[in-house]
């Protein structure tokens, strides 16, 4: 067999990773004085990023306290609170002022860029890696990673090169998104090297639902409402928030954190969601509102009476779904009618048809077990200088900014250290 021939070269730091926390790992390493080269199999860095937040990317979560930013990931992982101590999300804001980009505050304490562009976070992103000497080497698929322990290195093979350095960091992504290059190759790499990857189970997905009538209302955003999860008429789950209608259900943060329990539910059987457009109406106060408004508008259409509540494309889907035409006048509204209104705009149901795969997910659960790493350094217990960043840790954490978050203090964290 004809041995292989690699153009060799070293560095003191491998970046295998183009997204949010290899290119924030990659500069600060950078900015340290080290020799830093990032590894980045696609065409582009940060192709999830773009997509990320509906293409607005959400930058993090507006939570300045650690203690109470710490209490939003689910499990509550007390290795956060040493993480947050030496990047926060005040010093995300920072990164990003410095560097002539400022946010915006939305629902849910979600922090937006003021261009509401992804774009712009990846413009910062990558002018940063560059203006600290990274050398960013694109189209890079890394094929094998070595580990001489009596050399204290690493040994990287991509197609054509052979890489070696003295520290390694994983920023590879979990499994969600696998079109944007997140297809689980440094779980598999993790565990060459002696880590421990759990199992992906709680994938954070969109939820798939019956029914035309989402179909008609594909783009419409639903700003502040109530969701409730219903089974053999039992709410088990209620949450508010922000949802995005689409052509096969629905979306956006509240959705897509309550995809899990949903998960759960449908594993005993068929599952209801509810929406409660008017969650800070009580149902005595809103019957009163519609009575009233009713009876002093008598000969105008019902669809125009509603015009407070929906928007003007909504309200004849919705008088449809609950069998009464948009045309009738409000003098012929009768007191069934009235009742069927009021029930729908305090929950009204729809079927589960099931939830999208996890190849779209926003983000995907499971990955290298948190307590084989170094949280102050983000350096493996296992191997010296490895450091494992981002959504590459088996963190459980919801949507609204607290994955990138989590880029963004793992990755400059390691890349302080690395």
């Amino acid at each position: 067999m004809v041995k292989k021939h690699f153009k060799k070269t070293k560095y003191d730091v491998l970046v295998i990773g183009g997204g949010p926390s290899g290119l924030i790992a990659s500069g600060r390493a950078a900015e340290n004085g080290r020799s830093v080269v990032l590894l980045e199999k696609n065409n582009i860095l940060g192709k999830k990023l773009l997509i990320s937040g509906g293409g607005r990317c959400n930058i993090t979560n507006n939570k300045h306290d650690a203690r109470i930013l710490v209490e939003s990931y689910r499990e509550k992982p007390a290795e956060l609170f040493s993480l947050f101590y030496r990047f926060n999300v005040q010093d995300t804001l920072d990164f990003f002022l410095k560097r002539g980009l400022d946010t915006k505050l939305e629902a849910e304490d979600r922090l937006f860029p003021i261009t509401e562009k992804a774009l712009s976070v990846q413009e910062v992103l990558i002018e940063y890696a560059k203006k600290e000497g990274v050398q960013i080497n694109l189209n890079s698929e890394v094929v094998t990673i070595g580990y001489s322990e009596s050399k204290k290195e690493f040994t990287v093979q991509t197609q054509t090169v052979e890489y070696i350095s003295e520290s390694l960091i994983i920023s590879t992504g979990g499994l969600s998104r696998p079109d944007t290059g997140s297809t689980g190759d440094g779980f598999s790499w993790a565990q060459s090297l002696g880590h421990t990857v759990n199992e992906d189970s709680s994938a954070l997905v969109p939820v798939a639902l019956k029914g035309q009538w989402f179909k008609e209302l594909s783009g419409t955003t639903l700003e502040y409402v109530e969701i409730g999860i219903w089974q053999k008429n039992k709410k088990l789950h209620k949450s508010k928030g922000r949802v995005l209608l689409t052509h096969f259900g629905m979306t956006g943060p509240t959705i897509i954190n309550m995809s899990s329990k949903i998960a759960d539910a449908l594993k005993n059987g068929p599952v209801e969601l509810s929406i409660d457009f008017l969650p800070s109406v009580s149902e005595p106060d809103l019957k009163e509102q519609l009575t009233e408004v009713i009876e002093l508008h008598r000969n105008k259409e019902i669809a125009s009476l509603l015009k407070g509540y929906f928007s003007k494309k909504m309200i004849p889907l919705f008088l449809k779904e609950i069998g009464i035409n948009h045309k009738t006048p409000g003098h012929s509204i009768t007191k069934e009618n009235r009742k069927s209104i009021l029930r729908a705009l305090k929950g009204l149901k729809f079927a589960v048809k099931g939830l999208l795969g996890k190849d779209k997910a926003i983000i995907s659960g499971g990955g290298v077990k948190i307590k084989e790493i170094d949280f102050k350094t983000m350096e493996s217990r296992i191997i010296p200088k490895l450091y494992i960043v981002g959504d590459m840790l088996d963190i459980n954490r919801p949507s609204g900014g607290y994955s990138l978050q989590l880029c963004w203090s793992t990755g400059y964290v390691a890349g302080d250290n690395a």
